[in-house]
């Protein structure tokens, strides 16, 4: 059995009010009788589907309405309009769009460009305008892409945007396809064939994509009514349980030793002594501070549609002030705990910091936690409110309300697929906020009195383990202990206020808090949450950032893919590759004996270019753009299990050769931290770089 499909809804129509109808249609083919005496009326949000075995004339019957064939006998009307003997494009300017049963997408274009022909009938410039690209051509290049960018979002195509269609798999192409005919703004869509040769996970998107669509499309009082994809109940969400990282489950070999460092290495002494002071302070305080003296400088950055977008110091303190009044609004009092859960988004961060001002702790949890792990956690710690991502992670805290007595709020960030719960404890982060704003008008000044009742004392962040060998282990954290060991990461690093650190390891990390979190704060760099897990390499190119921060996997598999790189290339190129590998990987070596190493190469920047390449053997200069590495100063490794050769072998390889080190765990003292990672005194000197 085949079905076609035809969701059907227009946000100018009525509900309800006839948009097609086919009466008494036929069409034969010499003595064949593809199509019958058809007779139909589709309404305004109405889902159809005809069923019928192979050669009923399902696709014929779909050809007649998209202008394909002309029936022989009977009629055809769109909103009350004849349209037999129109031409196909003429439909499709009416608003009818369709896909095909066997897919007809551009092999050779991606699938940004496939999407975007759908968006051809809207375009009104006209030749010449689009050869020089100028004026209204460009106009409408902007916002057609991001018509486009919602799209990819709402189908689940961010990791796909780039990539030819040819080599897609047959379910995500059909995807693709949906995308096309939903980019023509249709009032009526016919689908032909949507799930034939699909697998049954791809069957479930494409009915979840199907339902939603026809639900959501045409809602007049949704201000951004293209933005659905979530499931709204009728399927499970299509996000499964991503596995936890390997990484995650390694413990540090602890030493009594502390890093001993060359004083004139310190390339930021009054910033260590400005440091010292900052003890006495709180994480709220400076992001205060920060939003007056540097209002205009970038805190944060996601990106979105494909867009990297960008908050201020000053709006970071807004959204943080606004979502704290609602807080106190919704009864979340000093003392209480804030639990968020999902991927780095710059909402999370802000609703740690909001409840922070508070007097209350944020608790950050791994996002892809199991019930029992969740059940733990939030009753462990009394968490009164969950802030969550998506509808995901929503139905996780849902499913266990009934086991969590303290729970009081759950705050969504990503509304998609939660438009029908009703819920008393549900409420969206712009909803919470927007009460915020009514109680700040009645009680003005009231957050930056709660902030200055805070005390460098106060519980700032409650981490938890993973919970691999039992029950999670929970660690409480004043500010004090977050800024003695931020401070002296800064004393020790060069870490600066024009610094891009890209933010993707779990939140619940407490490596993770400390950069993106009270680091950020405390210096007042820049944090970049990348568009999805699966385009964070992309991002990471894109974005370049000058703080890298990644567990020896993530190195691994840039080595592996720089190493295929270069196995496929040609002979000549793989000589020189290997030549100048070798010789940089017996650099580092010479480097770690304590060896001076002789200059066998010299490259000289071009005078349009910033001096990035010193002398000295370069075995692959392309390597650390392709990677996202061209910017970096410091490269940390967030363990240590990277035996030394491998660890050369990455520096030589991948251009890390300025900081390639493992990564800092300060200890929970206030006043200061110590190194809990392996004694390399030997390493370091006043003309030594760290490993």
């Amino acid at each position: 059995m085949r079905a076609a499909t035809f969701p059907v809804s227009d946000p100018r129509a009525d509900p309800g009010e006839v948009q097609l109808t086919v009466s008494g249609v036929s069409k034969h083919f010499g003595g064949v009788r593809a199509v019958e005496d058809v007779t139909l009326t589709v309404r305004c949000g109405e889902l159809i589907s005809i069923i019928g075995p192979n050669g009923a004339g399902k696709t014929s019957l779909l050809n007649m309405i998209s202008g394909f064939y002309r029936p022989d006998t009977g009629s055809i009307s769109f909103e009350g309009r004849d349209i037999i003997g129109t031409r196909p494009s003429g439909i499709a300017a009416m608003g009818i769009a369709r896909t095909f049963q066997n897919i007809a997408l551009f092999s050779g274009m991606t699938v940004l460009d496939n999407i975007m022909l759908g968006r051809h009938v809207h375009m009104k410039a006209g030749v010449l305008s689009s050869f020089v690209y100028w004026g209204l051509a460009q106009k409408e290049e902007v916002a057609h892409r991001a018509r486009v960018e919602e799209l990819i979002e709402i189908l689940e195509l961010e990791d796909l945007r780039k990539q030819l269609t040819s080599g897609l798999a047959y379910g995500l192409r059909k995807r693709v396809e949906l995308a096309r005919a939903l980019a023509l703004d249709p009032k009526l869509l016919l689908l032909d064939e949507p799930m034939g040769g699909m697998n049954q996970e791809e069957k479930e998107d494409m009915a979840r994509f199907i339902l939603e669509t026809n639900q959501q499309w045409g809602t007049n009082d949704h201000p951004d009514r293209a933005r659905h994809g979530g499931g709204d109940g009728h399927l499970g969400s299509r996000r499964r349980a991503r596995s936890r990282p390997q990484d995650r489950r390694g413990q540090p070999r602890r030493s009594a030793a502390p890093p001993r460092r060359d004083h004139r290495l310190s390339r930021n002494r009054q910033g260590a002594r400005r440091g010292r002071r900052m003890t006495a302070t709180t994480l709220p305080r400076l992001l205060r501070r920060n939003a007056e003296s540097m209002a205009v400088r970038p805190a944060m950055r996601e990106k979105s549609h494909g867009i990297w977008q960008t908050f201020t110091w000053a709006q970071s303190w807004d959204q943080v002030r606004d979502f704290a009044s609602g807080l106190s609004a919704s009864g979340f009092r000093r003392g209480d705990k804030l639990a968020v859960i999902g991927d780095n988004r710059p909402r999370l961060y802000w609703a740690q910091l909001a409840a922070q001002c508070l007097g209350g702790a944020a608790v950050p949890m791994y996002q892809d936690s199991i019930a029992t792990e969740l059940v733990f956690v939030l009753n462990h710690a009394e968490v009164s409110v969950v802030v969550a991502e998506d509808q995901e992670q929503v139905d996780k805290i849902l499913s266990l309300k009934d086991s969590l007595p303290h729970l009081e709020l759950v705050v969504y960030d990503d509304p998609r697929g939660l438009r029908h719960y009703a819920t008393a404890v549900l409420k969206s982060f712009d909803e919470l906020q927007a009460t915020g704003r009514e109680f700040a008008v009645s009680h003005r000044g009231w957050v930056g009195a709660e902030i200055d009742k805070g005390d460098p004392d106060d519980l700032a962040l409650l981490t938890y383990t993973s919970g691999t060998t039992g029950h999670p282990k929970g660690v409480m954290l004043s500010y004090a202990n977050l800024l003695s060991s931020a401070q002296a990461f800064v004393e020790a690093e060069d870490i600066r206020a024009t610094d891009e650190l890209l933010c993707y390891l779990p939140m619940a990390w407490i490596g993770e808090s400390l950069f993106s979190l009270v680091l950020t704060v405390l210096v007042g760099f820049t944090c970049n949450c990348p568009e999805r897990p699966q385009t964070v390499q992309r991002d990471l190119r894109e974005l370049g950032p000058t703080i890298a921060i990644a567990p020896p996997r993530i190195w691994e598999n840039m080595l592996t893919l720089l190493r295929v790189r270069a196995a496929d290339s040609t002979p000549f190129k793989r000589k020189v590759f290997e030549f100048f590998r070798g010789l940089a990987e017996r650099a580092e070596v010479l480097k770690g004996e304590g060896k001076q190493t002789v200059c066998v190469c010299a490259a000289r920047p071009p005078p349009w270019r910033s001096p990035r390449l010193r002398p000295g053997p370069r075995p692959a200069g392309f390597a650390p753009g392709a990677l996202g590495l061209h910017r970096r100063r410091a490269a940390r490794s967030r363990y240590l299990q990277i035996l030394p050769l491998v660890r050369d072998q990455h520096k030589a390889s991948l251009g890390l050769d300025r900081a390639f080190r493992p990564r800092l765990a300060a200890t929970g003292q206030r006043g200061g931290s110590r190194h809990c990672g392996p004694d390399n005194s030997g390493d370091r000197g006043p003309d030594r770089r760290g490993r």
